[in-house]
This record gives structure tokens, C-alpha cells and sequence, in this order.
């Protein structure tokens, strides 16, 4: 785990260790001890914060895998977050004349932070389809910049298994401080009307080999997701994130290019599956004089109802004497009202 962004981390590793060196301790005990003596007054709020975790994750039954990211927690819902969210806001409250339990209390805060950053459009989209106002974060840049803050004043040094904590800060500093001009099919529309991911929330299949995150000056943000062309495989996917699931159906646009050598002929696929259904929503294949150049054109996969198992893909065709390179800048869906 990332100490700084797990959830209680001193509070696992004190117990953990303090049941190492006696396994019969009492756990209520040692667990009511950690807290009263590390939280002081803040300690009642975040029991209350631990409950209404523990209460969610039982009656979703829910399940989260070693290498789950932030966007997998969605049993914990925006209700629920906001709940949370009080509870931190009272916990810092009963300590703001004690710095060193403030302290504290704001490195234990920044797991529900970066739920929000990773979670709050998609979130406050959500609300915004349901008719329900939106109580959650209303300056997600600005929660981008104190956490980023926090973390260097806590020496984050990892965000995941494996994953320097430096490569979480540039993408959330692309994605929230990095001015960016909208797809043209999405300028002019209202901010909830529409969302999109950026290179950086792409996943790569085979990461190194068949793709990677590469600079690209005519991105975007500078970056894009680039496919090597001697391979068919799924390169470059993108999850519908599971919060937007209530909208009903939603267009789906990809800013995409390709580098190519010939003036013709099929440059790369791309599409939606759904992986419960085992069976394709929407699928293009794209021609190289359509493509190719340094500008990137956007691909419309059409609407599409946003379900549980889909995902955005994208895969060359095994033609590195065609087409030397792929790049995909971003992914967006308009919401159909």
C-alpha cells in the first residue's frame, strides 16, 4: 500500500505490529487505544467514517481487487462521500488549535480526496441526469492543488504498487490545471451535458510493447496514448466509468491520428465492446488518407447506452509498412437528454 494514500495506514500498521508481537491482544482494544491517542478529539468522526466504509462495502458486497484504482469504489456513492466528507470537516474542526493531530487528520483525508478527483465529474454528472443538486466538491481544481500540496508535505512517494506518486501528480495536473480547449462537437454545451478522458486515463495493453504515454505536441494536453502498428491487439481502452451508468445512452467521440508511410488504405480499428454481452457495440475501421497528418480528427462511434462491462478500444491492424504510429489524444461522450 501507499502510505499516503491508503486508508489509515497507521492505524493497520500499529495493529498489525502490535498483533505481532502478542496475537491475543484484544483488537477493539488496541484499536481504541490507536485512535483516542493519534486522533484525540477527532477520533469519534473518524469511527463514524470507518462504520459508514465498513457499512457500504457489506451491503454492496462489494469486492476490490490488489490493483484497484480509485474509480473502482463506487459502492461508495456520492451520498455516501458526502457523509464523509462532513465527518473530515468536523475530525478538523476538533483538532484545528493542534497542529500535529491536524496534521494527521488531513494525511487521512486524502484517500476521500483523491475519490473526488478521480470521481467528481463523473459524480456530479450523474446528479445532474438524476435531477439531484450537486453537494459534492464545487472547485475540483482547486482540491487538485491542495492535494498535490498535502502530498508533498507528506512525502508521497507512491500512489500504488510499483507507481511513483510523481506520474498520479501529472496526470491530475493535466487533468485539472492544464487549460484545454473542447472537442468542437462539445464546445458550447453545458459542462454537464458531456465528459471526457484524456490520454492519461486510457489504459495500454501490453504497456512499453504495444503502447505507451507518449509527449505530443498537437494533443490536447501535450500527451497522448501511442500504439506500435505490428500487433492487432486492444491496445489503448477506456472503461465507461461505472457512475455515469444512470445517463441511459451518450455519443461517444475519439480525437485520434495516425503517422503512416503509404497514402491509403486501412489505417487502425476502434470501437466498444461489451465485455458481458461478449458481443460488439459500435466498431470503425479508419483509412489512412482519412488520418493521417499531424492534426487529429475526431471519429464518431455514435451513441451508445452506457451499461456495466463496456469500454472504449482501440488496435492497429499488424501494418507496420503502412502505418508507422497511432495516437489517441482523448475520449468523450455527450449525454443524450
Amino acid at each position: 500500500e501507499s502510505p499516503e494514500l491508503a486508508d489509515m495506514y497507521p492505524l493497520k500498521m500499529w495493529m498489525t505490529l502490535k498483533l505481532m508481537e502478542n496475537p491475543d491482544r484484544d483488537e477493539t482494544e488496541l484499536y481504541r487505544t490507536f485512535m483516542d491517542l493519534y486522533y484525540g478529539p477527532a477520533a469519534p468522526y473518524l469511527d463514524q467514517f470507518r462504520t459508514i466504509v465498513a457499512t457500504a462495502t457489506a451491503q454492496k458486497n462489494a469486492f476490490i481487487d490488489w490493483y484497484a484504482n480509485a474509480t473502482m469504489f463506487t459502492y461508495l456513492n456520492a451520498e455516501t462521500l458526502l457523509s464523509i466528507q462532513q465527518l473530515f470537516d468536523q475530525a478538523e474542526a476538533a483538532v484545528r488549535d493542534d497542529a500535529t493531530l491536524l496534521a494527521r487528520v488531513r494525511r487521512a483525508r486524502m484517500p476521500l480526496d483523491h475519490e473526488w478527483l478521480e470521481r467528481g465529474s463523473s459524480l456530479r454528472h450523474l446528479a445532474y441526469a438524476q435531477g439531484r443538486p450537486w453537494d459534492g466538491p464545487a472547485n475540483l481544481p482547486a482540491l487538485c492543488a491542495q492535494f498535490l500540496d498535502n502530498a508533498k508535505e507528506f512525502n508521497a512517494n507512491s500512489y500504488r504498487e510499483g507507481a511513483p506518486f510523481d506520474e498520479l501528480g501529472s496526470k491530475l495536473r493535466r487533468k485539472y490545471l492544464t487549460p484545454v480547449t473542447p472537442l468542437s462537437e462539445c464546445a458550447g454545451l453545458c459542462e454537464n451535458d458531456w465528459m471526457e478522458a484524456r490520454s492519461d486515463e486510457l489504459h495500454l495493453y501490453s504497456p512499453g510493447e504495444c503502447a505507451e504515454h507518449v509527449e505530443d505536441p498537437a494533443a490536447s494536453d501535450g500527451h497522448a496514448a501511442r500504439m506500435t502498428t505490428n500487433h492487432q491487439q486492444w491496445a489503448v481502452q477506456w472503461p465507461i466509468p461505472r457512475d455515469t451508468f444512470g445517463f441511459g445512452k451518450a455519443r461517444c467521440l475519439v480525437s485520434v491520428r495516425c503517422e503512416a508511410k503509404a497514402a491509403e488504405g486501412p489505417a487502425f480499428n476502434l470501437g466498444v465492446y461489451d465485455s458481458e454481452a461478449k458481443a460488439p457495440v459500435a466498431q470503425k475501421t479508419m483509412d489512412i488518407k482519412a488520418m493521417a497528418g499531424e492534426a487529429y480528427r475526431t471519429v464518431d462511434l455514435g451513441a451508445i447506452e452506457l451499461k456495466p462491462g463496456r469500454y472504449f478500444w482501440a488496435a492497429p491492424l499488424n501494418n507496420p509498412d503502412a502505418v508507422t504510429a497511432i495516437y489517441v489524444d482523448r475520449v468523450a461522450l455527450i449525454f443524450e437528454k
